[in-house]
């Protein structure tokens, strides 16, 4: 899908405090043999809730989008807030929170979107489809947040492959020149893989607390068990990961070798090498694999961080092309380019 005249104006990230993986090691929360196949050096904790880390980064990003003369306070036509957990609170509007911190009442909708680990490259595709259809002046808001309450949720040991880290990111979107033009996007959805974050348990009514840790390796265990190994499902990742690449590129109207740098989900070291460098040829040099493994898998937020990391860091430039690639569970996939200005 093909964007025209779209531009993140606005970015902001919050992170906790980096927590060296010598710390869980020691305790037991980390075993030796996940920290040698992930390679993770340390991990964001915040003490703070995920809606209060959202509104902080939220408030970066608005400044900077105020700075360069949007006009969201009367402007803003959509607001998605994306997470991985849930808010905290039933049958509350975790996305209204964070907006009643930014800006005040307007003509626009504010949404909790559910699309887990692909959280913000689905926000970012739907809010440039809404910008399609709206005035000239209009702009957009996403936010992201997480904040992975251990023991609740124990992120050291809860799934394969990564940790788990707590942060938040929002980008502001308008049709005027700012930090990066969105060129394209492209997105697909295989339903058959929910089982893979579900395994055998029990779908419960609204209102009853999760009152064990969350053990995402036995509900894909449970799972796998009845459709096939792990195999199976890095195969199906590959071939549609494959797919949403190339349609963003051709829509973008570049190649591959044009690519200045590739921000990636923030999973671990053996994971990104099998699943995404060794596959497509993606050099870890030119990916942020070093971040995640400081970081950790921030949930819906991995590629707004790596975003404003590049662009902090100088270490791209006016005309630079970055791509962006998310996963989540359900399983939902996209992949955005964008230019950087």
């Amino acid at each position: 899908m093909r964007h025209n005249d779209v531009h993140v104006v606005g970015l902001g990230v919050e992170l906790g405090q980096l927590v060296p993986s010598r710390v869980a090691l020691a305790d037991g929360r980390f075993s030796a043999d996940d920290a040698a196949k992930t390679g993770q050096v340390s991990v964001s904790c915040s003490d703070r809730t995920a809606t209060e880390l959202a509104a902080a980064a939220g408030r970066k990003a608005v400044q900077e989008a105020r700075g360069a003369g949007i006009d969201i306070d009367s402007r803003l036509a959509l607001h998605l807030h994306a997470s991985v957990c849930a808010p905290g609170i039933e049958v509350w509007s975790a996305s209204c929170h964070v907006l009643g911190r930014l800006t005040g009442p307007g003509p626009l909708m504010s949404l909790h979107l559910n699309a887990v680990s692909n959280g913000c490259l689905a926000a970012l595709e739907l809010a440039a489809q809404v910008m399609a259809g709206a005035d000239a002046d209009a702009c957009a808001l996403v936010t992201t947040a997480d904040s992975f309450t251990e023991p609740e949720f124990p992120r050291w040991s809860t799934e394969r492959g990564m940790v788990f880290g707590d942060g938040a990111t929002a980008a502001v979107l308008a049709r005027r020149p700012g930090i990066a033009a969105l060129l394209s996007t492209a997105s697909f959805t295989d339903p058959t893989m929910e089982g893979l974050h579900r395994g055998n348990e029990q779908v419960v009514g609204g209102g009853r607390p999760h009152l064990t840790p969350i053990d995402l390796r036995g509900r894909s265990r449970a799972h796998l068990a009845q459709v096939g190994g792990p195999a199976t499902v890095s195969a199906r990742h590959l071939d549609v990961l494959a797919g949403v690449i190339g349609r963003a590129l051709d829509d973008a109207e570049v190649k591959a070798d044009d690519l200045a740098r590739v921000v990636l989900p923030f999973f671990g070291r053996q994971f990104i090498e099998r699943e995404y460098l060794e596959p497509f040829g993606f050099r870890s040099r030119d990916t942020l694999l070093d971040l995640g493994l400081t970081v950790g898998h921030l949930g819906a937020g991995d590629q707004l961080v790596g975003l404003d990391h590049l662009r902090a860091r100088g270490e791209v430039g006016p005309g630079d092309l970055v791509l962006l690639i998310g996963v989540g569970a359900g399983f939902t996939w996209t992949t955005a380019v964008v230019r950087i200005e």
